[in-house]
């Protein structure tokens, strides 16, 4: 990262308490949302773990003087994020082709691991060189590739999940992406094959999965959505106490465990595991739309 780069890092944050102080807002009520946010990105450094955050620091605002400031943060620590990764692959090009490859297959199976898809379709048309951020080709030897990856990220972003799992089945298979993101991969393959294909089959993805790196927290969620699909319930929830008794408070469990009280016509047990998930991440959309 760049001395100017890291520097407007540290700015986003500090215009937002400028920005709330302006507006009035309860600075106390502030800090304690926020301040978790930046501090973890202090230490960790990890900018889709941060936008999560401020994700969840919106959602657990009460104070409307407060609000624009941290929509407008939310914003504006997003487009330092991609100015961030541009940067760095340019750095990386500069460097070594092919390790500049490595970087954007890694980045680009990170957003997918936050569910970015937004980001993910960005990333590959910015590295196309067709966004106004980037305008010329940054991988011109791997055009036909990279138009694969404009493509579909388009299909994963509208949700065209059948489609897309070929192209998500051959990412989940290239070693040059890590261990753990290569795992997520395949368990976004499993819960493809479970709800529009067979369970044998998202069965056999998962197993590739858990071979690959089985400390994935995602791994014994999709194990339980697998039982419960099944008509298994009982199994799916012991699956699930035993992943929260290890994560209190995992918000992908806690949805997956109100989705059993669901179709179990259990509304008030699924609800509280809704809450409970939300309490957790109230930024966590899949929570929200499972409680309405």
């Amino acid at each position: 990262m760049s001395n100017d780069l890291e520097i407007r890092s540290k700015q986003v944050f500090a215009d937002a308490y400028h920005a709330a102080a302006m507006a009035e807002a309860d600075m106390t009520a502030f800090a304690a949302v926020l301040e978790p946010v930046r501090l973890n990105w202090k230490y960790e450094a990890d900018a889709l773990e941060t936008r999560s955050g401020l994700d969840n620091a919106v959602g657990k605002n009460t104070d409307p003087a407060a609000e624009e400031a941290l929509l407008q943060l939310r914003d504006a620590f997003a487009d330092w994020q991609k100015d961030c990764w541009l940067h760095e692959l340019k750095q990386q090009l500069a460097q070594s082709p092919a390790e500049a490859w490595t970087f954007f297959l890694n980045r680009y199976a990170y957003a997918l691991r936050h569910w970015r898809t937004r980001l993910m379709w960005w990333w590959a048309d910015t590295a196309a060189g067709k966004t106004a951020d980037n305008t010329t080709a940054l991988f011109a030897d791997r055009a036909a590739e990279m138009q694969q990856f404009c493509e579909q990220s388009r299909l994963i972003e509208h949700g065209r999940w059948p489609e897309a799992y070929p192209f998500l089945r051959e990412l989940a298979g290239n070693e040059r992406i890590k261990a753990p993101l290569r795992a997520q991969l395949w368990t976004v393959c499993a819960a493809i094959q479970m709800h529009f294909n067979t369970l044998p089959d998202a069965r056999r993805d998962l197993d590739k999965a858990r071979r690959l790196f089985p400390e994935l927290k995602a791994i014994p969620v999709c194990q339980a959505d697998l039982e419960r699909v099944a008509g298994n319930p009982a199994a799916a929830q012991e699956i699930l106490e035993k992943h929260l008794n290890a994560f209190p408070g995992d918000p992908e469990a806690c949805v997956s465990m109100g989705r059993c009280f669901q179709d179990e016509n259990k509304p008030d047990e699924a609800g509280h595991w809704y809450d409970k998930a939300l309490e957790a991440a109230p930024g966590y959309s899949s929570a929200w739309r499972n409680k309405m």
